[in-house]
This record gives structure tokens, C-alpha cells and sequence, in this order.
């Protein structure tokens, strides 16, 4: 799978099952993709053994609604319920503001936000 916006483009990996979503980026030392993570029973997310900063966008209804930042071994819940939430290292791929990006598997449109 793949993210890309105005100017970049980046590799994603899926987290749709409950173990991937369990995992998630825990116990990694660096990545060079990011992680989509389909939500099933809540949009809380946590760096609990992780190596590195992460930068996380929720995502409702295909809008990219709020983000933040996290430092390992940190918890974070959203002001409301996301259907993904997508997880990239700190600084390594930029959403600004009305940027539209689109997601694609296998060459198919899969997932296309807007941030507001």
C-alpha cells in the first residue's frame, strides 16, 4: 500500500487484524513506512514499547480530523471516535492542513482523506 499528498509519496503497511493492530510499531527500532490501523474497538493509541516518536492522523468518515504527536511510552485519546488512524515516524511524512492524500492497494484507490 502506498500514502501520497501534493508532494510525497510513502510506503503503508495495514494493521486489519487484531493481532497487527496489537503489535502495531512496538519493539521497532526505525521504520521507513508507515502504518494504517484499522480501528474495531476504539481510537485510543499508545507508544508503550516503542523506540521513537510517532506523528498519528485520525481519520472519520475520509477526513483527516485531528493529529498529534506522541514520545514513546506515552497514551493519547481523540475527541472523538476515528475509522483509521494512521501512524508515521515523527517528521517523516507531512499532512498540512486541506492537503488531499490518497491510499492505494494494489494500484487501487483504498482510502482517500482530507484534513480539515
Amino acid at each position: 500500500m502506498k500514502i501520497k499528498n501534493k508532494n510525497n509519496c510513502k510506503k503503508i503497511k495495514l494493521a486489519d487484524s487484531y493481532l497487527k493492530r496489537l503489535k502495531g510499531l512496538m519493539f521497532k527500532k526505525n521504520i521507513d513506512y508507515g502504518l494504517l490501523i484499522e480501528t474495531k474497538l476504539g481510537s485510543s493509541i499508545h507508544t508503550y514499547f516503542m523506540n521513537f516518536s510517532i506523528d498519528i492522523y485520525f481519520i472519520k468518515n475520509n477526513i483527516v480530523f485531528e493529529k498529534t504527536t506522541l514520545a514513546p511510552w506515552s497514551f493519547y485519546k481523540p475527541k472523538k471516535e476515528a475509522d483509521y488512524i494512521l501512524e508515521f515516524k515523527s517528521n517523516d511524512f507531512k499532512i498540512k492542513k486541506g492537503e488531499e492524500i490518497l491510499i492505494t492497494r494494489n494500484n487501487q484507490e483504498y482510502l482517500k482523506a482530507l484534513r480539515i
